[in-house]
């Protein structure tokens, strides 16, 4: 018996833990969007002030 119940209990702790996650997706990937943006925006400006730099020392830039 303690067997089934230590199995009822893990299923159930899954099926919370899957609940649990249908409400975190949202929050999860609106940070990740947000973030996303940032390394993007970071990645774009260095890339604009390399240029900048390099037509300031008039440098080939390809």
């Amino acid at each position: 018996m303690p067997a089934a119940l230590t199995f009822l209990k893990k299923v159930d702790e899954y099926h919370r833990l899957q609940a649990s996650l249908k409400v975190i997706p949202i929050a999860d990937s609106a940070a990740f969007n947000h973030s996303f943006l940032i390394v993007v925006y970071t990645i774009s400006l260095a890339h604009f002030q390399k240029q900048m730099a390099f037509k300031f020392l008039n440098w080939d830039t390809n």
